[in-house]
C-alpha cells in the first residue's frame, strides 16, 4: 500500500493523468454550478405559481368550457 508522502509519482501514467483530470475538474470554477441552477430553478416556480394563481380562476373556466364541448360533441348533444 503506498504512502502519503509517496505523492502522484507512485501512481501510474494513466491512472495519474485521470486523476490530474478530475483534481483541474474539481478545481474549475468557471461555468453554472448546482446551486445556480436551483436558483433559477426556484425562481421559474416561484413564476409559475404566481401566474397559475393570479390566472386561475380563468383557467379553470377555461377547462371546464373545453371539457363541456368535449363531452357534448362525444354524446351528440347539439
Amino acid at each position: 500500500m503506498r504512502s502519503c508522502s509517496e505523492g502522484f509519482g507512485a501512481i501510474p501514467d494513466k491512472e495519474n493523468i485521470m486523476l490530474k483530470q478530475i483534481l483541474n475538474f474539481l478545481k474549475d470554477e468557471e461555468g453554472t454550478s448546482a446551486v445556480e441552477y436551483g436558483l433559477i430553478v426556484g425562481l421559474i416556480a416561484v413564476a409559475v405559481v404566481v401566474i397559475l394563481g393570479t390566472m386561475g380562476g380563468g383557467l379553470n373556466t377555461l377547462f371546464t368550457t373545453v371539457s363541456d364541448e368535449v363531452t357534448d360533441a362525444n354524446t351528440g348533444a347539439p
